[in-house]
């Protein structure tokens, strides 16, 4: 998969880790509309976590009933977007949470097909 820069891959990566952790039972109960509760509660928690990715994670993860993943995946997201200034980061996500969203369902089709 292409991406427009690191940022955009870290990104994708943060996200595709909570969707990892969100719970499969609310993935089955609402599976018609999961990726636009997960899309909504991206821009929420973007617009709603100021200016900390820590803070934005905790937010997505709460709302969506997801646990961390067993091998520390969300943990590994963090780590990796951490290497960025949190102000930039906060801002794409603001900005382009419906493009990163849509990518991150994209990469989740990707790494089903590879399983």
């Amino acid at each position: 998969m292409q991406f427009k820069d690191e940022l955009e891959r870290a990104l994708v990566e943060m996200l595709y880790a909570l969707w990892r952790s969100v719970d499969v039972d609310l993935k089955r109960k609402y599976a018609r509309q999961i990726w636009r509760m997960f899309g909504e509660r991206v821009d929420t928690g973007a617009r709603t976590s100021g200016n900390s990715p820590a803070r934005f994670m905790n937010y997505v993860a709460l709302k969506l009933q997801a646990t961390p993943a067993a091998n520390g995946e969300n943990a590994l997201a963090v780590t990796a977007i951490s290497e960025y200034d949190a102000l930039e980061v906060m801002r794409r996500l603001r900005a382009e949470h419906a493009y990163l969203v849509a990518l991150t369902r994209v990469y989740n089709d990707a790494m089903k097909e590879q399983e």
